[in-house]
């Protein structure tokens, strides 16, 4: 799990384009703690495509509170906002709890972060003080988590397709190198990738951008003769 632990970052206004997910979610946690009342924010979430977890806090406190196993799962957050109000009397996740207290924690807000066939990501909020969040608060973090919930789905949906892109591109390369160098046709040098590509136990653009990179294929078998061997 990689954790981009640091203050926000405001836009580069003179990058076109939309921020990119870790900018998004680094914005989702400042206006969540905003939302909140409090300095103490983070998100946790898993991404797809093989990439590390994001995670993203705006203080050391958030940082460890966040990675705290044993505190509220899927279940408890299928309906409603987990509200703690004070850490030292909630007696839902024990041993969380005592960490947090452990950690001067007080209170806590959890909202989960959902976004399309990905297990769902956690929003918190955490207070050095007892019963530190209003009403108006609760509402209002809840608020930006739902938000969060649809702008991360569209920003990992275009990570996604970018790398969809990219792959592509890279496999594209990867024939054209094979085509020019042993005079294959282009579906024969395709047919070389994925005889390579299943061989090894590696995804296809793996193959390809080792080609690109090295000027050669993935390392054979020992049984297997060099070269390509064209199918």
């Amino acid at each position: 799990m990689v954790a981009l632990t640091h203050s926000p970052v405001p836009p580069d206004p003179l990058r076109d384009g939309p921020p990119t997910t870790p900018e998004l979610a680094r914005h989702v946690v400042t206006l969540a703690a905003t939302a909140a009342g409090t300095p103490h924010g983070g998100l946790a979430m898993a991404t797809p495509h093989d990439v590390d977890d994001l995670v993203v806090t705006s203080t050391t406190l958030a940082s460890v509170a966040l990675g705290i196993a044993g505190g509220p799962g899927p279940d408890d957050l299928a309906e409603n906002i987990v509200v703690v109000r004070d850490t030292s009397l909630d007696a839902r996740w024990p041993t969380w709890s005592t960490t947090l207290v452990g950690l001067g924690v007080c209170s806590v807000l959890v909202a989960p972060v959902r976004t399309m066939h990905r297990p769902p990501g956690v929003l918190a909020v955490h207070a050095d003080r007892t019963d530190a969040f209003s009403d108006a608060e609760v509402a209002a973090f809840g608020e930006v988590a739902t938000v969060a919930s649809s702008a991360l789905a569209v920003a990992l949906d275009r990570d996604g397709l970018h790398r969809a892109v990219a792959a592509r591109r890279l496999i594209g390369i990867g024939i054209g190198l094979l085509v020019e160098r042993y005079d294959l046709s282009v579906e024969r040098a395709f047919g070389v990738l994925v005889r390579h590509s299943q061989h090894l136990n590696l995804k296809l653009r793996d193959v390809a951008r080792h080609l690109v990179e090295n000027g050669e294929l993935p390392e054979q078998a020992p049984d297997e003769r060099d070269g390509p061997e064209p199918t």
